[in-house]
């Protein structure tokens, strides 16, 4: 009987997988938690960004004289909020995150110029 190479050589360890399914299960939940993260930071940076600008505006037109009216209010929102027009002469404007939603209400005077501004 003859020794063979292939009968002395060391046995075969089984491969393992490229990735464990615990690392496999981690890595999904950084991803689905980085998209819920980017999505909540986007509506939170529209609403504020929408805010500054519309208190900036309100600001400018105390100081100036001029009046600052309701089809002015949609050039200054950033993102995509929801308009809901109430029956007391305001607007609800809405911006949906994943985890928060975040609302501004504006109430108009007569004359449809802004009166204030509210969060909610």
């Amino acid at each position: 009987m003859s020794n063979s190479p292939e009968q002395t050589g060391p046995a075969e360890k089984p491969k393992k997988p490229a990735l464990p399914p615990s690392r496999i299960a981690v890595l999904i939940f950084v991803a689905v938690a980085a998209v819920v993260i980017v999505l909540e930071l986007r509506a939170r940076m529209a609403f504020n960004s929408s805010y500054e600008a519309i208190d900036a505006a309100m600001i400018n037109a105390e100081q100036t004289g001029k009046s600052f009216y309701r089809k002015d209010v949609g050039q200054l929102l950033s993102g995509s909020p929801t308009r809901e027009a109430d029956q007391d002469n305001s607007e609800l404007l809405t911006w949906h995150g994943i985890l928060q939603t975040y609302r501004i209400r504006v109430y108009f005077g007569a004359g449809d110029f802004v009166q204030r501004i509210q969060t909610e």
